[in-house]
C-alpha cells in the first residue's frame, strides 16, 4: 500500500454532525417513498433558484446535462456556434457538439476566464450563444460579456459548474445569463454524494421545457413532444443537496480562508489567484502559475502533498475537437503549460496550508 498523503487534495469524507443529519433526511426520504422526482425536488429546486436569485430551477442528472438542455431550450442546434473559452474541462464543448453545434474558442484572462475582448473577435454571423465558464470559482467577467451578448443579439449560458458560493458585485454565480448550468458532483463546492446538477434561468417557457427534456422530451410523463433523454435528478440526491444549502456560505469562507493563507505565503513565489475585488469566489481549486511546474508537482508529492493538473491540455490541444485547433488563445497556450492547484477543502487545518506554502517557498529556494 502506498503511503498515506500528509495533505489529501480532496477529502470527500462527511464530519459526523453534518453525517447525521444526511442520514435522518435519507431515512425521512425512504419511508415517504418518494424516489422519481416529486415533492423533495420541488422544494430543492425552489431553494436552489432564490439562492442564485432566479425564478426557477430544474434538478438535472449532472452538470453536462445541464448545458445540454439549456443550449437546447435556448435555441441552439445544428449550424450554430456557440464562443466559449479555450480552458475548461471537455464537458463544455461536448454540450456544444452533441446539439450540433460548433464551439468556438476564445482566449482566456491571466485570471483563467474567458476574455471579453476575444470573445468579441471570433463572433460570425453563425454564432448563437456565448458559454462562460466560471473557472476554478471565479466569476467571469459578465457585465462586459452581457453588453457583448446584447449588441450582437446572443444567447447567455453559464457554465458554473465550479462556481456555486461565488459572486460579482453581490450577483450570484447564475444570476447573469439567460440560463445557468451547474454541476453538484463530489468535487464541488455544493457536493452531492453523487452526480447532479441544476439548471436556472427565469423564463417559465424555457424551464417548462427544460423539465419535459430532462423526462424524455415527454409531458405528463407519458406524451413525448420534443425527443430527448433520460436528465432526471435523482430524488436522494435532491434531498442532500437542501440539507448541505444550509452550509454552503461556510464551505466557501472556509476556502476562502485557506485561499488566503496560500496567497500571503506564495505571492512573489509563483503566481497566485489573488482574490477578487469585485465579488467572492468559491475556490473550486486553488490553481497558481509556476515556473517548473511538473519538478514543482513532483517534489511535492514526494513531500506528501497531493496536487493536480487541471487540465493539462486546452480544448483547443484536445483531438476530439481538431476544427478548434488553429484557434489564436497565446495567454491560455502561456497558462496550460504552469498551472498546478493546490489543496483545498473544508477537512484542512491552517497548518496544513502553512505545510503547503513552506514546502514550495522550500522548492524555489525562497
Amino acid at each position: 500500500m502506498g503511503q498515506v498523503p500528509l495533505v489529501r487534495f480532496r477529502d470527500l469524507s462527511i464530519p459526523d454532525d453534518e453525517r447525521h443529519e444526511l442520514l435522518e433526511a435519507i431515512d425521512q426520504l425512504m419511508r415517504r417513498g418518494t424516489f422519481i422526482l416529486g415533492a423533495d425536488v420541488e422544494a430543492f429546486e425552489q431553494e436552489f433558484a432564490r439562492q442564485c436569485e432566479r425564478a426557477e430551477c430544474v434538478g438535472v442528472s449532472n452538470g453536462t446535462g445541464g448545458l445540454y438542455l439549456a443550449l437546447r431550450a435556448l435555441g441552439v442546434g445544428p449550424g450554430d456556434e456557440v464562443v466559449t473559452t479555450a480552458m475548461s474541462w471537455v464537458a463544455t464543448a461536448n454540450a456544444v457538439i452533441a446539439l450540433g453545434a460548433t464551439p468556438v474558442f476564445a482566449d482566456v484572462a491571466d485570471d483563467f476566464n474567458i476574455e471579453p475582448a476575444s470573445v468579441e473577435a471570433v463572433i460570425t454571423p453563425r454564432t448563437k450563444a456565448i458559454l462562460p465558464v466560471h473557472y476554478y470559482g471565479r466569476m467571469a467577467r459578465m457585465h462586459e460579456l452581457m453588453a457583448i451578448s446584447a449588441r450582437h443579439g446572443l444567447k447567455v449560458v453559464e457554465d458554473a459548474s465550479q462556481a456555486f458560493g461565488a459572486d460579482l458585485d453581490g450577483r450570484p454565480a447564475g444570476a447573469f445569463g439567460d440560463a445557468a448550468a451547474f454541476s453538484l458532483n463530489p468535487m464541488k463546492p455544493l457536493a452531492a454524494l453523487g452526480e447532479a446538477g441544476a439548471v436556472v434561468l427565469d423564463d417559465p417557457e424555457a424551464a417548462e421545457h427544460i423539465r419535459s427534456m430532462r423526462y424524455l422530451g415527454t409531458i405528463n410523463r407519458e406524451t413525448c413532444v420534443d425527443p430527448s433523454l433520460n436528465f432526471k435528478i435523482d430524488t436522494i440526491q435532491a434531498v442532500i443537496l437542501l440539507s448541505r444549502m444550509k452550509r454552503a456560505e461556510q464551505v466557501v469562507a472556509y476556502r476562502n480562508r485557506i485561499a488566503r493563507i496560500y496567497c500571503e505565503g506564495l505571492d512573489g513565489v509563483v503566481t497566485v489567484p489573488l482574490p477578487p475585488t469585485d465579488g467572492t469566489c468559491a475556490y473550486f481549486d486553488y490553481t497558481i502559475v509556476c515556473e517548473d511546474r511538473d519538478r514543482l508537482e513532483e517534489f511535492l508529492v514526494s513531500e506528501g502533498i497531493e496536487v493536480k493538473v487541471r487540465h493539462r491540455l486546452l480544448l483547443t490541444q484536445q483531438p476530439g475537437y481538431r476544427d478548434g485547433a488553429d484557434a489564436d488563445v497565446p495567454n491560455a497556450l502561456r497558462l496550460v503549460s504552469g498551472i498546478l492547484s493546490l489543496p483545498i477543502h473544508e477537512a484542512m487545518t491552517d497548518d496544513q496550508a502553512r505545510l503547503v506554502v513552506a514546502a514550495i517557498r522550500r522548492f524555489y529556494g525562497a
